[in-house]
């Protein structure tokens, strides 16, 4: 429309030298804010995830009903060409981004387990919305938007002529030098409070959970890898003194004993194999050795016979399990295997088969323990 050569405003003028071009002052508004949305990746990126959002909770009634239940002003999806009228969604996260994040979170706990692809991008959209990169770009966009929204609304007035528009735009190019220079600063402090925000009521919360369970989940591991402190590197007893190391070994004693009071080794016994290791490990030179390196050191060389205890007390140690998982998969594997269909299948055969399939995992426990 306005090109000067061949375009409709090069055929008036033509025809009539005293016409005027007068663009669309809203559409050049809208184009500067276009022009600046597509400056760079980061900032066509932002908009993306604000239509990402409002697309998962606009997928169903139900997930919309829960955002409603969390939020004052729900999500708005973005216009295709109005972009200072994208001034509503992005107010409608600019204020409620802690109200957004717990409605996820519900629809999240919702579909755990029933869809596994809404509830990664889920979670993929809650780690975006809640990096502080995402926090300073809301606030930028934000304090931009609402100062261009506002003039747009002013230009679509009949009364107003070309001298107040030019004011206006004047003066809108007057913020935005005086946003260029100081503005980032106030976002990102902006942004940090924000940030705190969720740092109290997310972050913190978060992290006391997982480390209050962390120690109440693992107090019956550590309760039973304490007494074999002794044992499970050879710092533990070298750089301890004799009554110490007997002190440790009969721990280890009373820690084994069972309900008819004879236990797997014998505490004294085993500080004189340990005052012995020591002087060995000190005149090889070799330091920092883990019960497994010990164990296999003591098997190589042929010295299980003269340090009975110490091997009794690394097998049991080193056979203790991990994790049940191996166990759990091997079960699980037996649906698989033993099948209606295979009803005649017989006992040795389906053990032959579990043992197949869990060969790894069993031959490790085994060459640990034979040892």
């Amino acid at each position: 429309m306005k090109g000067k050569n061949s375009d409709v405003q090069a055929r008036i003028l033509k025809d009539n030298r005293r016409a005027f071009f007068v663009s669309c002052s809203r559409h050049n508004l809208n184009l500067v804010v276009s022009d600046a949305a597509h400056s760079s990746v980061t900032a066509e990126l932002f908009f993306g995830v604000l239509q990402k959002l409002f697309a998962v909770f606009a997928a169903s009634t139900q997930r919309w009903q829960i955002l409603k239940k969390h939020v004052n002003i729900s999500v708005k999806s973005l216009p295709e060409t109005r972009w200072e009228g994208k001034i509503n969604a992005v107010k409608a996260i600019r204020f409620q981004i802690t109200e957004i994040r717990e409605a996820l979170r519900e629809i999240r706990r919702i579909s755990q387990g029933k869809d596994a692809k809404l509830t990664a991008e889920l979670r993929g959209i809650s780690f975006e919305i809640e990096s502080l990169s995402f926090l300073i770009r809301l606030v930028v966009w934000y304090d931009i938007l609402q100062v261009i929204n506002k003039i747009s609304k002013v230009l679509q007035s009949p009364q107003v002529d070309l001298h107040t528009t030019m004011n206006m735009i004047d003066g809108a190019l007057f913020q935005l030098q005086a946003f260029r220079e100081s503005g980032f600063a106030k976002c990102v402090a902006t942004a940090k409070e924000m940030a705190e925000q969720l740092e109290i009521e997310f972050f913190n919360k978060l992290c006391d959970i997982a480390i209050s369970s962390l120690r109440e989940r693992f107090v019956t591991t550590k309760d039973v890898c304490k007494p074999f402190s002794i044992i499970q590197n050879s710092n533990n007893f070298v750089l301890l003194d004799r009554s110490q190391i007997l002190n440790k070994s009969q721990t280890l004693e009373n820690f084994l004993r069972g309900e008819d009071g004879n236990s797997d080794i014998d505490g004294g016994e085993l500080a004189e194999e340990l005052e012995s290791l020591k002087g060995y490990f000190l005149t090889s030179k070799m330091a920092n050795l883990s019960a497994f390196m010990m164990l296999s050191h003591i098997i190589t060389r042929s010295l299980d016979e003269i340090y009975p205890n110490f091997i009794m007390a690394s097998r049991i140690f080193l056979t203790l399990p991990v994790t049940s998982a191996s166990g759990e998969r091997t079960f699980s594997k037996l649906k698989l295997i033993k099948t209606y269909l295979r009803s005649t299948m017989c006992q040795d055969r389906l053990n032959g088969l579990a043992v197949l399939r869990g060969r790894v995992n069993v031959c490790r426990a085994i060459r640990v323990y034979d040892y």
